[in-house]
């Protein structure tokens, strides 16, 4: 199996045990005094109980790529992952936002609680970039955070109110322009590279 980390690849053995694997790479992280950020495995990030994801997806064909603080590459690795999901969510917003409008027989919940988990990883990514040490997306990123809470505090209060077209318009005109904006903000900032 093959860890990657500072542009290197270290090969560990393959014993079949998930335990030794995840030991092996535990090691190469305290050996390297690694100040590990997150971990990427086939190419998908995890940003948080690493054990417990090493656990789940140590397999023999994984690739593994440990990603350490203070680099770039998870910041780019990020904004494209969040230009990703804008593009996509996008797509869905303007159906979505219909459904809450034609009453509630025709309201798909399914998509809104996708849309909701979304919002919430787009506050928890936005979060680790504006706390991040890189300032040109750290300020951008700020402003946006606080921005998407009053978002999601005005979607729930119209919830509570039962009150859909409310919930549409919210749906279609104000989340709709802030994954605009916030898709804009993500394409500069890899295109102009004011990552620093």
């Amino acid at each position: 199996m093959n860890i990657k980390f500072r542009d290197q690849t270290f090969y560990i053995e393959e014993t079949g045990d998930q335990a030794n694997i995840v030991a092996a790479i535990d090691k190469v992280i305290s050996e390297n005094k690694i100040n590990l950020h997150h971990i990427q495995i086939d190419g998908v990030p995890y940003y948080e109980s690493f054990a417990e994801v090493l656990t789940e997806k140590a397999i023999e064909s994984s690739n593994f790529e440990i990603v350490e603080a203070g680099s770039l590459g998870w910041l780019l690795d990020l904004l494209h992952t969040m230009q990703n999901y804008l593009k996509s969510a996008l797509g869905e917003i303007s159906p979505l936002a219909s459904s809450f409008h034609q009453g509630e027989d025709q309201i798909d919940w399914e998509q809104f609680k996708e849309l909701l988990g979304g919002m919430e990883w787009l506050s928890e990514a936005m979060q680790l970039v504006a706390s991040s040490s890189f300032s040109g997306p750290s300020e951008a990123f700020k402003t946006k955070t606080k921005q998407l809470t009053e978002l999601t505090e005005a979607l729930f209060s119209s919830l509570e109110d039962r009150d859909r077209t409310l919930t549409g318009d919210i749906i279609l005109y104000e989340i709709q322009g802030f994954y605009e904006e916030l898709q804009e903000i993500s394409i500069n900032l890899l295109s102009e590279e004011k990552i620093v």
